[in-house]
C-alpha cells in the first residue's frame, strides 16, 4: 500500500500547452527583429510592425501599453545587451567606426548571422568573416582590427590546457599549442591603440593608425591576456608549429622559404625561442 502510494503521489511531467513551440518561436523572433539607427547621434526606433501579428494579438495590454508596446520593452532589452557586450569586447573597432556606426554594424552582422549559443563569447565567432564579405563595413582595418580583437576574446575565454612535457620523443610528434594562443598579423599599430582605447568608455582618445607590420602571440598567462610581439621568422615557424607539423619538419621547411641570413638567424636562435615559448605553457 505505501509502495502505490508513493508512486501516485509522484510529480508527473506535464505536457506543454498547445502551441507553447509556436509562441515560444515568434517571441524570439519579435525580440531579435533590429533596432533601427535614426541619426549620427544614436537615435534609434523599433520596429514593431515587424513583430509576428499573431504574437501581438496575444499579448494583453497593460496600463495602456498595447501588446507590440509591451512586447518592444523586451526587443530593446535584447538588442542593448548585445551591443553593450560587443562594444566592449571591440574597444577598438567601435573607436574606428564610431559608436553609432559601429551599432550598426553589428545589427547588421547579428541580422545576418543571429546568435545561436547560450554564451557570449561566441556571438562575434563569425564578425571577420561578416566584414570581410561586406561592401559596407568591410574596410581592411576594421577586418584585422576584429581579427586581432576576437583574438583577445580567445585569450580570455579558451581552455588552458596542462603543458606538453618536453622530451626528446615529443618534439618528434606533432604539437600542439593552447587553445588560447593566437598568432596575428597586423599592417597597422593596432595592439598599441588598443590597450590605449580599451578603458576609454567615452570615445574620447581620436585613434590615428600608423602603417607597421608586426607579428604577435595573443595568449593567456598567470596575470591574464598577454600580447607577445614576435618575430617574422618565429611568427612563421609557431603558424607551422599550430598547422600540426613536428618541430625538425616545421623547421626544414621554413628553411626552404628564407635565403642563407634567414636560415642562418632561425639555426643560431631556434633553440631559445622554442625554450622560451615551452616554458611560457605554449604547447599542450
Amino acid at each position: 500500500m505505501l509502495r502505490l502510494f508513493l508512486l501516485a503521489s509522484m510529480p508527473v511531467a506535464a505536457e506543454a500547452p498547445p502551441g507553447l513551440s509556436e509562441l515560444q518561436a515568434q517571441f524570439s523572433e519579435a525580440m531579435r527583429t533590429p533596432l533601427r539607427i535614426l541619426d549620427a547621434a544614436g537615435g534609434y526606433a523599433v520596429q514593431t510592425g515587424a513583430y509576428p501579428p499573431a504574437l501581438t494579438g496575444r499579448i494583453t495590454p497593460d496600463r495602456g501599453q498595447p501588446g507590440a508596446a509591451r512586447l518592444s520593452s523586451y526587443n530593446q532589452q535584447y538588442w542593448f545587451r548585445l551591443l553593450t557586450v560587443m562594444q566592449e569586447e571591440y574597444p577598438l573597432l567601435r573607436h574606428l567606426l564610431g559608436v553609432t556606426d559601429f551599432n550598426a554594424m553589428v545589427i547588421d552582422y547579428l541580422t545576418a548571422h543571429p546568435s545561436t549559443s547560450p554564451r557570449l563569447r561566441h556571438l562575434s565567432d563569425r564578425l571577420v568573416g561578416f566584414l570581410e564579405g561586406s561592401q559596407v563595413w568591410g574596410d581592411p582595418q576594421r577586418v584585422q582590427c576584429a581579427r586581432l580583437e576576437h583574438a583577445y576574446i580567445q585569450a580570455f575565454d579558451a581552455a588552458h590546457r596542462p603543458p606538453m612535457a618536453m622530451t626528446a620523443a615529443a618534439l618528434t610528434a606533432p604539437l600542439t599549442v593552447q587553445p588560447h594562443l593566437s598568432l596575428v598579423v597586423e599592417d597597422w599599430d593596432l595592439v598599441d591603440w588598443r590597450a590605449q582605447v580599451r578603458r576609454d568608455a567615452d570615445d574620447a582618445i581620436a585613434v590615428t593608425l600608423s602603417a607597421r607590420t608586426a607579428w604577435w602571440a595573443i595568449w593567456r598567462g598567470a596575470e591574464g591576456t598577454i600580447a607577445t610581439r614576435l618575430g617574422r621568422h618565429q611568427h612563421a615557424l609557431l603558424c607551422r608549429l599550430a598547422a600540426g607539423e613536428p618541430l625538425g619538419a616545421a623547421c626544414a621547411g621554413l628553411a626552404e622559404t628564407l635565403d642563407a641570413e634567414g636560415q642562418a638567424l632561425v639555426v643560431e636562435n631556434i633553440q631559445a625561442w622554442f625554450a622560451q615559448w615551452a616554458s611560457a605553457g605554449w604547447f599542450c
